[in-house]
């Protein structure tokens, strides 16, 4: 019998989101403030089967090859991106996929390191889903900030800026784990927001070849007003934002402890700035509310006092969410060519 994909079907279109994680993201503020734990019990954080946070544990299968040593799935997307995985057993876990995007992938069979068998390429599709949430062992609130649609038409690029908790020292990414963010994620930065205290100097995943980046941010209103009218902290703030000006800094894990407050403060400004949709803006903060780390809904005192902020200073004449940003920027420092640069890294026409 010839070697057969079982899973994925033919042509089916998959979805990384679980079936709480759909509900949370189609539901109004009511619904999503009714199934999240919003009492924080730092006991909690650690334990076993608390997050909601992963995407759905999905699997590539196929049937046994007689005398096969070993099997190497491939997931090939419509420009050519090949992603292998080797593997003795007769299935996978599905890595990190784009969204909204067509693929195909093949399994082939080895001895002796020699093919014996390949199987018919299955096309498949993934949904249009955003947030796109993604598994990483031991480490909760890892999601891929790409793949939001633009007010203008485009979209963030995916693969490009991953949001999550630390992966040290109270976290403990697994070799898994690692592997996933090396591999399948194709890290280059590990963007630390905090302050470095109580981790290893080069990080957990310098091994693989990724560059830990300490840029000690804050989280919130201090972030726009008042710290920013005080020199240093505009200074400061400039700094942080002109490193992600670098393209070469890219693909980049970007965290805090939680991933919650100073990351939810990045992402928003970041999503906001690339001209995310303000409600999609928000609905990507909200999320963490399906982490360990209690509620962050619109309705938090900090968050809510940030987008307020943000209005008044930048947006007194009525200016969107982007246009607010935009100002910010600029008002901290940051030139009109890095903008553009930024822009243009994580901007997409497709």
């Amino acid at each position: 019998m010839q070697l057969q994909i079982l899973t994925p079907h033919e042509n089916e279109e998959i979805s990384f989101f679980t079936d709480v994680q759909k509900k949370f993201v189609e539901g109004d503020l009511a619904y999503r403030l009714s199934i999240v734990d919003r009492t924080l019990e730092y006991e909690k954080l650690y334990g076993e089967g608390l997050d909601r946070s992963a995407s759905a544990p999905l699997f590539m299968a196929w049937t046994a090859e007689a005398g096969a040593e070993y099997y190497v799935a491939q997931f090939i997307r419509r420009d050519g991106n090949v992603l292998s995985r080797r593997t003795e057993e007769t299935s996978i876990r599905m890595p990190y996929l784009h969204t909204a995007c067509a693929y195909v992938c093949r399994v082939t069979a080895y001895r002796d390191g020699e093919v014996i068998a390949v199987s018919d390429d299955v096309p498949f599709t993934t949904a249009d889903e955003q947030p796109r949430f993604v598994y990483a062992p031991n480490v909760s609130n890892v999601r891929d900030i790409g793949g939001w649609k633009t007010t203008d038409g485009r979209r963030v690029k995916q693969g490009m800026m991953f949001r999550g908790t630390e992966l040290e020292p109270n976290f403990h990414l697994t070799q898994d784990g690692m592997r996933i963010m090396a591999e399948e994620l194709c890290l280059r930065s590990d963007f630390d927001l905090r302050g470095g205290g109580g981790t290893s100097e080069e990080g957990v995943l310098a091994p693989w070849g990724v560059k830990r980046i300490y840029a000690p941010f804050g989280a919130y209103r201090g972030v726009v007003v008042p710290d920013v009218r005080v020199e240093e902290r505009r200074q400061e703030a400039c700094d942080i934002f002109r490193l992600l000006c670098d393209p070469s800094i890219y693909p980049l894990y970007f965290h805090c402890w939680a991933g919650a407050d100073r990351t939810g403060t990045m992402a928003y400004l970041i999503l906001g700035f690339l001209g995310v949709p303000e409600e999609n803006c928000v609905l990507d903060y909200e999320a963490t509310s399906l982490s360990v780390w209690g509620e962050r809904s619109r309705n938090y005192p900090e968050f809510a006092d940030t987008r307020e902020a943000l209005r008044r200073e930048y947006g007194a004449d009525g200016a969107d969410l982007q246009t607010q940003v935009r100002r910010y920027f600029l008002d901290i420092g940051l030139t009109e060519e890095e903008l553009k640069v930024l822009s243009d890294t994580l901007l997409t026409d497709e």
